[in-house]
């Protein structure tokens, strides 16, 4: 009886580690970082920083989400 049951349990142990690789693969694509949501305070201030550092600054390109009013 001891050996069905440590075969039973060699037997289950792959098959549980390989559904847990699924899962941890389905949570890591189920959760995506946001990039859309810019701390522009962040950018503003070492914008400001950099103007008093070096006098000189440039700004490649800076947008936020804004209601479009007709």
């Amino acid at each position: 009886m001891n050996k069905y049951l440590i075969l039973l349990i060699l037997l289950i142990m792959p098959l549980n580690s390989l559904a847990q690789q699924q899962m941890a693969n389905q949570i890591f694509n189920f959760v995506v970082p946001v990039t859309y949501f810019v701390d522009h305070v962040k950018q503003l201030a070492l914008l400001t920083n950099n103007l008093i550092k070096y006098r000189q600054t440039s700004i490649v390109r800076q947008f936020g989400i804004r209601d479009k009013k007709k």
